[in-house]
Parts: C-alpha cells; sequence; structure tokens
C-alpha cells in the first residue's frame, strides 16, 4: 500500500517549485496566470511519483550545495567566456569516467544533472556507478569539482559516501 503524503510534504513541493518558477520568471506577475496551474500540477504529480523511501534533508548541506553551485556557475561561466574570446581558444576536451561514491540513486541523478548544468562540462552517461562526463579542460581540478560537488550532494541527502574501491568490485 502507497504511503499517504503528508500536508507538509505538499507545501514543500509547492513552495520549491513555486521559487523556482519566480527564478525562471523574476518580476514577471503575468507569468503567474500559467505558473499558478503549473506549480499546482507540478506538486500533485511529485506528490503521485514520490518516492515511497523515507528521505533526510539537511537544510545545511542544501546551503553549501548551492554556494558551491552558484560560485561554480560563475567560475565555469568566466572561464568558458575566456576561452571562447581567446584567439588560441585552449581546449583540451575530453571524456572521462568518474566513478561515484554515492550509492543512492535519486542522489546519483541530481548529481549528474546538477554537473550538466556547470559550464564546461556535459554529464554523457551513467552506468553502473559510473558517470561518463564531457569536459572542456581535462585538468586535474575537474576531478576535485566533481568530488566536491559529489560531497554536497551527499550533504544534502544526509548520506554517507562509499569508497571508489567499492564502486569498482
Amino acid at each position: 500500500m502507497p504511503r499517504k503524503q503528508t500536508a507538509g510534504e505538499a507545501l514543500l513541493w509547492i513552495i520549491t517549485l513555486g521559487l523556482l518558477w519566480t527564478a525562471i520568471n523574476p518580476g514577471d506577475l503575468h507569468s503567474w496566470l500559467v505558473g499558478i496551474p503549473v506549480v499546482a500540477l507540478a506538486s500533485a504529480a511529485a506528490l503521485r511519483l514520490h518516492s515511497p523511501v523515507p528521505r533526510r534533508y539537511s537544510l545545511l548541506g542544501a546551503m553549501r550545495l548551492a554556494t558551491f553551485f552558484v560560485a561554480q556557475s560563475f567560475r565555469g561561466g568566466w572561464d568558458v567566456a575566456k576561452r571562447a574570446l581567446s584567439p588560441a581558444m585552449p581546449l583540451n576536451p575530453a571524456m572521462l569516467n568518474y566513478p561515484l561514491r554515492l550509492r543512492d540513486e535519486l542522489a546519483q541523478v541530481l548529481l549528474v544533472n546538477l554537473n550538466s548544468l556547470l559550464p564546461g562540462t556535459l554529464s554523457a552517461d551513467l552506468a553502473n556507478g559510473v558517470v561518463t562526463i564531457h569536459v572542456l579542460d581535462a585538468g586535474p581540478e575537474t576531478f576535485a569539482d566533481m568530488q566536491t560537488l559529489e560531497e554536497r550532494v551527499a550533504g544534502l541527502f544526509s548520506i554517507p559516501l562509499g569508497t571508489e574501491k567499492d564502486i569498482r568490485a
């Protein structure tokens, strides 16, 4: 039997999706003519599809992830712009395999999607605990940035990270 959804969960979805709508349409009050039904329907769908597995979320973990993501977005955007405007266009593109330490499937999917939103990176595949990433610069900081992003996602969900060895075994 499916677990009953609480009013608190419904309110959390409505607030979260409402904030997302506001971020997408800043200052456009007329957008709410479409936004209200979209937020309501998306919230209903999220509650209907919501995993019955209870999860713990960390507010501090969410703030750390958001701060890291915003900082990386600016840093990556600046780097991509600098490369695009440089006459030499210094690129070192590559496809890299990064073995995930995250065990939780939802956390893995969030990490892969967040990575694709960062400038200069694209998550191309996720299979068997390994994400294949296309990067504009295959420098050593790529893996360090992925490890930090992975730690921030784990912090959001309050889950421990495994080790690389565990993934490959």
